[in-house]
């Protein structure tokens, strides 16, 4: 029975020691630590945006234009900016705000394609 038990610890990985590698920090490049904040901060600005935009064409007030929440997107923001059309449901079902969303997300991904290959992130 002992061998059985041993068997089962090290097959469900209790006889191990518990793993620590995650807690190692991560190593960023300058580049990478600067893309990382920059996408940070303005899908923080698209979600907020979204959700102002959504929040005035309840209360029938001003709104945020349409070409101002794309810019976000093109610009980096298209994490929050998604995550604001899922969360608020807002723009979800105008199709044409979509392929101008998806035509911000083909923007930034070339951005960062031309970024990428002239060594920016290394």
């Amino acid at each position: 029975m002992t061998a059985a038990k041993n068997t089962a610890q090290v097959f469900w990985g209790l006889a191990q020691p518990a793993r620590t590698d995650w807690l190692t920090p991560v190593h960023l490049s300058n580049g990478q630590f600067l893309l990382a904040g920059w996408l940070g901060a303005t899908s923080f600005v698209a979600f907020v945006l979204f959700g102002y935009d959504k929040w005035q064409a309840g209360r029938k007030g001003g709104r945020v234009a349409e070409s101002t929440l794309w810019l976000a997107g093109a610009l980096g923001g298209w994490p929050g900016g998604l995550l604001g059309i899922v969360i608020f449901r807002h723009k979800s079902a105008k199709t044409s705000f979509q392929f101008k969303f998806a035509a911000a997300l083909v923007v930034w991904v070339a951005l960062l394609w031309v970024a990428w290959h002239l060594g920016v992130f290394r």
